[in-house]
């Protein structure tokens, strides 16, 4: 198997990791009234963002060196 493919499964993973992290601390945050716990999901969410970007420029570019 290619790095890159290892690669693209591992920030994929990550996104999904971001995504329930932030949607339980989000949920906990708010349900707990805990202003923390309530930016921590957040802030996980805005990782998720910047994850996501990231593999579709890394996917970009290797369409680029492909095609």
């Amino acid at each position: 198997m290619k790095l890159t493919v290892v690669h693209q499964i591992l920030i994929a993973s990550a996104i999904g990791l971001c995504a329930i992290f932030g949607l339980r601390s989000v949920v906990i945050g708010i349900r707990d009234g805990n202003t923390g716990t309530l930016l921590l999901g957040i802030v996980s969410f805005v990782a998720l963002a910047a994850l996501a970007f990231y593999l579709k420029r890394f996917r970009q570019k290797l369409a680029e060196k492909k095609g």
